[in-house]
């Protein structure tokens, strides 16, 4: 049985960054009601996840994007709060993609220092293999990631509420949002998306919802077998993030060789590689990986991804209240350097920091030491809540 405070611990943790959407806010009018009619629908397995909205995400290209609503949400939130100690266990260290202490800037250092290994120091040459699967999210087979992630929880589970996460598990994975969703982009947005990459387009029981939490960490787990073949079997110096894969080489024929061997493992997941994303070059010539290019020793930020910084800082610019705006651009543009400043990229950040107009500097000043904008005496956090406060006060 699920216990009720479990339920209350795992809805402060759902809501935490979601509390301003509107499924939130309606839900946090009355939680105490809510969270005591789930409890009685999950412990009697009555619950259905009914409730979810899709729209079309345009970066970097445009996708379909499903979601769910609160109920759904703490669902899958309870299930990932379960099985993430056991799930972290079980994955391999070459993926990186929806793990606590990992992500892009981890995949990125890793696939950076494999060149740096194999080539000893970038002594010899050594090749660089790489390849992504053709819709992976939509071609999903559900019944493989459900069985997947069952078996995880009755191999390694043993708290109470076993069978009620075995329960939510396969209503969370077989819950089919394109059934009964509604639609926040216009429906003409559709035909944007490439062809077999919509959920409207799949048999039921084919596609992972890009956007469901519980899909994010389902996806690791379904080519986890074939990570630790990779790596543990093959001895490969390799990395996932999600279905973009990386292997450095010291031989092209044989690392060549292994590719037939890739497609009949994904072909037994229903996946298959990208005929056209398929990448096989020396390693001095560099490589592009989740947004970034590694050459030799240096990383740099993806000439797409410098393009938007641009177009978000003359965005800020445009700002009319720059007071009201001020958290806003230094949250914004810290974002904007955070990212550059770990990378070799000090030349764009200073192009960047030139970009920001006169009126913004009036308010905000560039620390050199940090490498990060903050906000000038008189305009800092307390300021602006002072400045409030006294404001509603005088009213």
């Amino acid at each position: 049985m699920v216990n009720i405070d479990d339920l209350y611990t795992v809805y402060f943790l759902a809501r935490k960054n979601k509390r301003r959407s509107e499924d939130a806010v309606v839900f946090e009018v009355d939680y105490e009601r809510r969270i005591r009619n789930l409890h009685e629908a999950i412990n009697e397995c009555t619950y259905r996840a009914d409730s979810n909205y899709t729209f079309i995400g345009m970066r970097p290209k445009p996708r379909e994007v499903f979601a769910c609503e609160l109920e759904a949400r703490i669902i899958q939130w309870y299930i990932i709060w379960r099985i993430l100690p056991i799930l972290e266990n079980t994955l391999s260290d070459s993926t990186f993609n929806n793990r606590k202490g990992m992500g892009t800037d981890a995949a990125v250092k890793k696939v950076a220092e494999d060149i740096k290994r194999v080539t000893c120091n970038y002594t010899r040459e050594a090749w660089v293999i790489q390849w992504d699967l053709a819709g992976c999210f939509p071609n999903a087979n559900c019944d493989i990631a459900c069985k997947q992630l069952q078996q995880l929880v009755i191999d390694n589970y043993t708290g109470e509420d076993k069978e009620n996460l075995l329960w939510m598990i396969m209503i969370s994975i077989h819950a089919y949002p394109q059934n009964h969703c509604y639609r926040k982009s216009p429906r003409e947005m559709w035909g944007l998306i490439d062809g077999g990459k919509s959920l409207f387009e799949k048999p039921e029981g084919t596609g992972g919802a890009i956007g469901f939490l519980i899909w994010q960490v389902a996806m690791n787990l379904y080519f986890n077998d074939i990570d630790h073949w990779s790596v543990d079997d093959m001895g490969q110096d390799y990395t996932r993030f999600v279905d973009d894969s990386v292997m450095v080489v010291e031989n092209k024929s044989g690392g060549l060789l292994l590719m037939p061997l890739f497609r009949e493992k994904y072909a037994e997941l229903g996946a298959t590689m990208h005929p056209r994303k398929f990448y096989c070059q020396p390693a001095s010539h560099g490589v592009h990986f989740i947004g970034n290019y590694i050459k030799n020793s240096r990383i740099y930020v993806h000439n797409r991804t410098i393009r938007q910084d641009y177009k978000t800082i003359r965005n800020l610019n445009a700002f009319h209240n720059k007071v009201k705006g001020l958290e806003t651009f230094i949250s914004s543009v810290n974002s904007i350097v955070g990212n550059l400043k770990h990378k070799n990229e000090y030349k764009n950040i200073c192009k960047l920091v030139s970009e920001v107009s006169t009126e913004w500097r009036q308010y905000v000043g560039f620390d050199d030491s940090r490498i990060c904008f903050v906000a000038k005496e008189g305009y800092k956090h307390h300021d602006i809540i002072k400045y409030k406060f006294n404001k509603i006060k005088a009213l």
